[in-house]
């Protein structure tokens, strides 16, 4: 099943991917004492008692300890994989334990799905309360963590450093990833699925491109030169977007390459794989998710966990709405909010329905409870009332 997926049946899913499916089928077929017995006639008494079995020790249980919309996907890939079964006529499964598998998956899934779109709700709720705003960033620009960071990468620039500590590599590395997460509102898995193929071409293209030019300046948005993209191939939305780009400096480039020299290399000593991921532990193994959010929510010090999720919320919402008391044209809006999400690889959707967080509830159901109390009012003749305009 596991290789199935990996192929033209399973949307050729990577074998990561393919892997956590596999798995999440494993876990529930564990609770079935005979997976033979779906394959025999009059198999569903036997159904019956296997999707109660699934209800009681995985579904009741779980239900309060992950989220909906994880159960979920556990439901859909036992679905799934009954379904590859039967259209393998494997002996395990026939048409009427098929069926029934899917009628009881299908209607879990739209449970589920309700309670997946409350927890969504109570979770813009809460993000509203903690988005980030551009006093938060200038304070994380203006901390003495940042001005360190700075002065090291400066001075390892000029003289390369004979030893190191742990401590102020993983500084380095940590400041590193913020800027890039900052300049760019990068999902983690960008950051975490980064290659050093990815990093040493971008710098190869920039210094080819200033080369040519002759440019020496640094920080001029304007200078063609003194921008270059990282593509990032393995990502989320990979499928409907394709790679990620994300924008550096030259300036930013220097510190991703000071990283790369003075840290990765002495984390890795071995000779490089090129698609070894770029950002790696101080032992050398790949960061995952939890990682970055614990140095983005290190370098931020606002006093609570802060996700790239929270950024990106953060500035598709400052986007949209802009400044207090600025009056941007809708038209400029719109295509700010397209150029966001070509940057950021996320739809339309996305961008209205999840990141922006203050999509103006507040201001519409006071004006909707303001045009119902006109409403109440308009055929009285108490020209006393408060609410009577």
């Amino acid at each position: 099943y596991r290789d199935s997926l990996q192929s033209v049946d399973g949307n050729f899913l990577d074998a990561k991917a393919a892997q956590a499916r596999t798995r999440r089928v494993e876990q529930l077929l564990v609770l079935i004492p005979d997976l033979s017995a779906f394959g025999q006639a009059n198999s569903d008494d036997y159904t019956v008692k296997c999707m109660d079995l699934i209800r009681r020790e995985f579904m009741n249980v779980k239900v309060g300890e992950i989220q909906a919309s994880t159960i979920s996907s556990y439901i859909t890939d036992l679905k799934a994989f009954f379904k590859w079964g039967f259209m393998r006529n494997a002996p395990w499964v026939n048409r009427d334990s098929k069926e029934r598998i899917e009628m009881q998956c299908e209607q879990w899934n739209r449970n589920l799905n309700r309670k997946a779109r409350q927890r969504a709700h109570e979770i813009r709720a809460r993000d509203k309360d903690k988005i980030l705003t551009m006093t938060d960033v200038a304070k994380f620009l203006k901390s003495k963590r940042y001005a360190l960071a700075e002065k090291m990468i400066t001075a390892w620039s000029r003289n390369a450093p004979t030893q190191l500590s742990q401590t102020n590599c993983m500084a380095v590395r940590n400041h590193v990833i913020m800027c890039l997460i900052l300049s760019s509102a990068s999902r983690s898995g960008n950051i975490v699925n980064m290659t050093v193929k990815e990093v040493l071409s971008a710098w190869d293209r920039l210094k080819k491109a200033r080369a040519k030019t002759g440019s020496k300046r640094k920080g001029s948005p304007s200078d063609k030169t003194n921008w270059v993209t990282i593509a990032v191939r393995k990502h989320k939305t990979a499928r409907s977007h394709g790679s990620v780009r994300l924008p550096a400096t030259y300036e930013l480039m220097d510190k991703i390459m000071a990283y790369y020299i003075h840290v990765r290399k002495r984390s890795c000593p071995e000779p490089v794989d090129d698609s070894e991921p770029f950002f790696v532990s101080w032992t050398g193994t790949p960061l995952n998710a939890g990682q970055i959010t614990k140095v983005i929510t290190e370098q931020l010090a606002l006093g609570h966990i802060v996700t790239t999720t929270l950024i990106r919320k953060s500035v598709v919402t400052a986007a949209r709405n802009g400044k207090e008391g600025e009056n941007t044209p809708a038209a400029d809006i719109s295509i700010r909010m397209r150029k966001l999400a070509s940057l950021m690889a996320h739809s339309d959707v996305m961008q209205n329905n999840v990141y922006d967080v203050n999509n103006d509830d507040d201001r519409k159901v006071t004006e909707a409870s303001h045009m119902l109390t006109q409403m109440y009012w308009s055929s009285s003749s108490d020209s006393t009332s408060p609410h009577k305009e």
